[in-house]
């Protein structure tokens, strides 16, 4: 027993209360992280005071997804995203939309959950009508004096049903170099995503066994069953628009489509669970990512010049109180939510953050290991560290307990909403009462990872 909980024995009886009592109030920690500076709790700044500039090399941009600008969902040889299916799009004929739950008949009906999650019945199939107007709106943007546009490329828009075996579309093609070319006469980089969520509608079909991100064997394992697919259009796209564009991203927010996202799109059995299959999920995209890391570092780097990485999302999360479990709470709370994607890339390690294993060991299961090869590849798989910030929010202790919906899931990682957020002048005002995010309260957008009011 003195072996086990003490690092040095000088005594024949050793007193280990110290380490259990540390444990257990920072679950999941050896140690009891410190409270997050710079200011003390509950001394927040009501003003804060501004002086300097940005650098002169700051870029002003803006950035957009391809499902919520581009429109023209079925012109010109498009197939069908998980997307237009989950909205109601009438996918009938379009390549990739022959799935075992897609619409068979026109007119196709509203998703399910298009209403129910406070949606109107909007669809994709117009949108911003960017795939007609793009060439007005880089006016715009030229008019305005961005400097960088950060834009996804539809995978269904250039590969069809997602498998380039089936045949490129080189209207699609075309689409995005015209965008490319335009932008750089109008001196604006463009900063391109290669997945923002609207995955081809081919590669998902459970019944089929096309299970896609959230492949596994019968044991568990992640198989990673599109790694190979997603290759393929990211050499794609490298191989046709790399000579112009230098700054990639593989996914966008995988936290959000993964885990937050689970009553969104496919809205399949197995998108919708979130313990184990967001977990088996992470673990195929963070492969993926990899792989498509290392093509471009091996492929096209010398010659292209360019930079690749993966775009986190985030929300701070700040102590309910100075007690330690509190004080564990917030930072597990961020571990869960950014830690889970960027540790296996920056850390050094190639692995899941050692207190999100800790917790998960705790009640009885594990998260995926990674292969030797694996963690190869997707440990420094980016070349810079990007991350897309929302809201802060209030973080206390709980015990971890399961859920599957958006709203019983606060406590995956022993962090809950705060009920009384602490007392004081910064809290006056119009958002009294709110949640801090705007959300609803008790939602979360990660797991553990809490909203409050």
């Amino acid at each position: 027993m003195c072996r086990q909980c003490c690092r040095h024995c000088w005594h024949h009886v050793c007193d280990c209360s110290w380490r259990l009592r540390r444990t257990t109030e920072c679950r999941g920690f050896e140690e009891c992280p410190s409270y997050p500076m710079p200011y003390a709790w509950n001394e927040w700044p009501l003003t804060y005071d501004y002086e300097g500039a940005f650098p002169p090399d700051f870029v002003f941009g803006m950035g957009v997804a391809a499902f919520q600008i581009e429109g023209a969902y079925n012109e010109d040889g498009k197939g069908a995203s998980i997307w237009d299916t989950f909205t109601g799009t009438d996918t009938v004929g379009m390549p990739g939309a022959d799935c075992s739950y897609c619409c068979k008949k026109a007119p196709c009906p509203i998703g399910e959950n298009m209403m129910a999650v406070g949606g109107n019945g909007s669809t994709g199939a117009v949108a911003d009508d960017f795939y007609h107007m793009w060439e007005t709106d880089l006016a715009v943007m030229r008019s305005m004096g961005l400097r960088a546009f950060r834009f996804s490329i539809s995978w269904p828009r250039v590969i069809p049903t997602g498998q380039i075996q089936d045949g490129v579309n080189e209207k699609g093609i075309r689409f995005y170099n015209n965008l490319i070319d335009g932008l750089l006469a109008a001196n604006i980089t463009p900063y391109v995503t290669l997945y923002h969520w609207d995955l081809p509608q081919g590669l998902v079909d459970p019944k089929r066994g096309l299970d896609a991100w959230w492949s596994n064997d019968s044991s568990g394992v992640p198989t990673g069953q599109i790694t190979a697919a997603f290759g393929d259009y990211a050499d794609l796209c490298f191989r046709e628009f790399g000579d112009r564009v230098k700054h990639w991203f593989t996914f966008n927010e995988p936290n959000h489509f993964l885990y937050g996202g689970v009553d969104e799109a496919p809205n399949t059995p197995q998108s919708k669970v979130r313990w184990p299959n967001a977990y088996v999920a992470a673990h195929n995209v963070l492969t993926a990512h990899g792989a498509v890391h290392q093509l471009y570092r091996s492929r096209y780097r010398d010659e292209q010049k360019g930079s690749i990485g993966i775009v986190f999302n985030q929300n701070w999360f700040e102590p309910n109180s100075t007690e330690p479990k509190d004080v564990a709470a917030a930072e597990r709370a961020l571990l869960f939510g950014l830690g889970w994607f960027a540790d296996p890339i920056f850390s050094g390690t190639g692995d899941y953050p050692a207190p999100m294993r800790a917790v998960f060991r705790s009640q009885g299961v594990d998260l995926p290991v990674f292969t030797r090869e694996q963690r190869q590849n997707i440990s420094s798989s980016a070349d810079f560290f990007a991350v897309n910030f929302y809201s802060s929010k209030f973080a206390g202790d709980a015990d971890p307990t399961w859920g599957n919906t958006r709203s019983l899931t606060t406590r995956a990682a022993g962090s809950l909403p705060s009920p009384t957020p602490p007392p004081g002048p910064w809290r006056s005002g119009p958002r009294r009462g709110a949640c801090l995010g705007g959300g609803p309260c008790g939602s979360t957008r990660g797991p553990g990872a809490s909203e409050s009011c």
